[in-house]
């Protein structure tokens, strides 16, 4: 199942991808409902992006057992729930921030950057604690951006239902979801690819512990 996980992994992060690109392309032709629908469902797959990631890395740092690998414990994640999937991509994206501010405060030998990046790491909880105010809202717009709706006593179009603040909003999040996904698969990437990093980690457990 280990296997499956992390073909799982690309394959999302593929779809994710594939979403944006085609929202895309319905913005351009003005088509602002539908294109409002496949930006969000972009973010929404990016949750599950995390959660197999997630479930990877637990495996790897031995906080999972292989036996516990398997399609139930995703959906127990949240895998199959489109608000915990929301969730999880705001917190994604969140761990990553935080994660690359760090890096950047820790090698900045300038000591006034330095405290200026310390700061940072505070803002950043900030700003995703305020961005997640809108999760329930995710959710509920997205079938607006495909269906006629009834609101103010009329029957209205998606196109004439979501509001600019709303899909700005919802591109915004996407874009940064994609980019921040970009960073964790060229990490990887990086190493190896996914596949290498049981073998890495094994490595660097067996120097730790050769030092101690």
């Amino acid at each position: 199942m280990l296997k499956q996980i992390i073909k799982a992994i690309y394959l999302t992060f593929e779809n994710v991808e594939s979403l944006y690109e085609d929202a895309t392309i319905l913005k351009s032709h003005s088509k602002f409902g539908r294109a409002y629908t496949l930006f969000s469902l972009s973010f929404e797959e990016a949750g599950r992006f995390y959660i197999l990631y997630n479930m990877l890395m637990d495996y790897l740092t031995g906080e999972l057992k292989a036996k516990d690998i398997n399609y139930g414990k995703l959906k127990k994640l949240g895998y199959e729930n489109h608000i915990l999937k929301i969730s999880e991509s705001y917190s994604g994206m969140q761990k990553i921030a935080t994660i690359l501010t760090m890096i950047e405060r820790d090698q900045n030998k300038d000591p006034n950057l330095k405290e200026e990046k310390e700061k940072e790491v505070d803002k950043v909880f900030d700003v995703f604690d305020k961005l997640r105010k809108s999760e329930t809202d995710l959710n509920e717009l997205k079938n607006v951006g495909l269906y006629v709706t009834f609101k103010n006593n009329e029957f209205r179009l998606p196109d004439k239902t979501i509001t600019a603040s709303q899909f700005i909003e919802i591109e915004n999040l996407a874009k940064w979801s994609l980019g921040f996904l970009k960073k964790v698969i060229d990490f990887a990437e990086n190493k190896g690819g996914l596949s290498e990093f049981e073998r890495l980690i094994k490595e660097e457990t067996e120097m730790l512990n050769e030092e101690e």
